[in-house]
This record gives structure tokens, sequence and C-alpha cells, in this order.
């Protein structure tokens, strides 16, 4: 028989113990599907009394609270299933129910999308209606700014001829 080495784990809510002869054999015992070993989760241990309790019951798993100095003890086993019961292994996964309800009714949600469509068509018209007008307005804008420049130009022009045709005359500003 090998030698036995002792491994820990913490597992759950529980700080656990077993003796095996190897890593294999030690997550067997504790049902891992994982290497534990590998994530840094289990090692060998050197606890002196991890070492007793898991080495008077070889391949047993034994627990205790994480973190306490109390001893380890084997976890109690699970009630044997209810006769006639199928352990939950051999079951068969549910199939899928048939659908009982009829389809949804497509109607409302494309009468709404019809009433949005509108809100957004009307928007785009009257947005690109009003954007037409800016336009136009900002012509009128311009060609008003431009006969208001022109047409200052000359009252200034003329203003300053009179001014120049009274001083001419001897008058004097007020």
């Amino acid at each position: 028989m090998a030698r036995l080495k002792v491994f820990a784990a913490t597992i759950g809510f529980f700080d656990t113990v077993v003796a095996a002869p190897s890593r294999k054999a030690a997550l067997e015992a504790w049902g891992a599907r994982q290497d534990l070993f590998g994530e840094g989760l289990a090692s060998v241990t050197d606890d002196p009394a991890a070492e007793t309790a898991a080495l008077a019951h070889p391949g047993v798993v034994l627990r205790r609270a994480p973190g306490s100095k109390g001893g380890f003890e084997q976890a109690p086993a699970l009630p044997d299933p209810p006769e006639g019961s199928r352990p939950k292994s051999a079951a068969k996964p549910a199939a899928r129910p048939a659908r009982s309800t009829p389809a949804p009714d497509r109607r409302p949600l494309d009468r709404a999308q019809a009433a949005l469509d509108k809100i957004e068509a009307r928007y785009s018209r009257d947005h690109d209606a009003l954007e037409r007008e800016m336009a136009a307005l900002g012509e009128r804008l311009k060609a008003l700014e431009q006969s208001h420049v022109s047409a200052r130009h000359a009252a200034v022009r003329r203003r300053d001829q009179a001014l120049r045709a009274f001083r001419r005359a001897g008058g004097k500003d007020a």
C-alpha cells in the first residue's frame, strides 16, 4: 500500500482534510471537478491535529468550521432516498412543454410603430419647411442690411456736403 499523505482544503463552509496516497485520490475523495491544487485551494498539510485525525480515517473527508482549532469530524451521512425514487443522476431532463399559449397579437405593436413613423415624418416635413423659411428670411435680412448700408452711406455723404456748405456760408456748429 502507498504511503498516505494528508491533504487540506477549504471547501464551502468547512476546512477539510483527507488522508490519501495522491493528489488525484484526494480530489476524488472531495468530489472536486477542478484541480484545487493547481488553483492554490488545496495543499499537503503539516498540522499535527489534522494529520492524526485524517490518518485515523484514510480516504474519508473530515471537516471543521473554518479557522477553528477544534477537531476534525466526519460529515454526517446523507439520508437514504425514499423507496421507489430515482437518484437525481438517473433522472431524465424535463421535456420542454408544448406551447399552449397562442402567438401574441402583433397588431397593437404595428399600430404603435405606424403612429411613431407618422410623427417622425411630420416632424421631418415641418423641420424642412422651417429650414427653408429660415433660409429665405436670412436672404431677406442680408438684402435689408445691404440696402441699409448703401442708403446710409448716401445719406451721410449728403449730410457731410450740407455741413461743409453751411460752414462755408459762415454757420457755426451748435
